[in-house]
């Protein structure tokens, strides 16, 4: 039985599985889809077989500017889409008053700039190509159990229905341990501190 054995696999799940509203759902922006792979790792891992999951690559978490950062995530997603195993789309979001956009920055997938008082940020989502939803299918990135499967669509649709800055708020308050040295933990925290 194949078993999840890289981020890569579990990049490909995650983007397979039903979300809150949609089968293929897509995942929005870097930091989203970290956050979301370290709660895995802390949260739900743990409920997974050994069978089924082989690979452990929590220890490369590291307190960052933003909390938990993991650059091997950064490579899984580039490899991806190098094989064309998923897409990106981009948006410019133009509000005047970007709710988020403290949390933007070049490290975490998009570019902020002001323009006559305007936030201007590119925004990226994460999907699965049909190449992707091949692979996964043909059990190359893994065979799980429909529990398994269970487990992930819960974690996607929760994490993808959070706004980033409560997304925040629940990794920070929840693994103090990861805050580090981050420049957005008075925003993120606010009366918690």
């Amino acid at each position: 039985m194949a078993a999840i054995e890289s981020y890569e696999d579990l990049i490909l799940w995650l983007l397979y599985v039903e979300g809150k509203n949609a089968p293929f759902e897509g995942i929005s922006g870097r930091t989203r889809l970290v956050k979301m792979i370290f709660i895995f790792e802390k949260e739900v891992k743990k409920l997974f077989s050994k069978k089924n999951l082989n690979f452990s690559e929590v220890d490369e978490f590291e307190p960052l500017h933003y909390g938990p950062f993991n650059s091997r995530i950064y490579k899984a997603l580039d490899f991806l889409k190098s094989l064309k195993f998923i897409s990106v789309k981009e948006r410019t979001n133009t509000n005047p008053v970007y709710e988020e956009n403290v949390y933007h920055n070049e490290d975490a997938g998009l570019i902020q700039t002001e323009i006559d008082g305007r936030f201007n940020a590119l925004e990226e989502t994460f999907l699965i190509t049909q190449l992707g939803k091949d692979f996964v299918e043909a059990n190359q990135a893994g065979i799980l159990s429909e529990n398994q499967i269970e487990l992930l669509t819960k974690l996607k649709s929760k994490i993808n229905s959070m706004s980033l800055k409560s997304l925040l708020h629940y990794v920070y308050k929840n693994y103090p341990e990861q805050i580090g040295n981050s420049v957005i933990k008075e925003q993120v925290l606010g009366d918690d501190l």
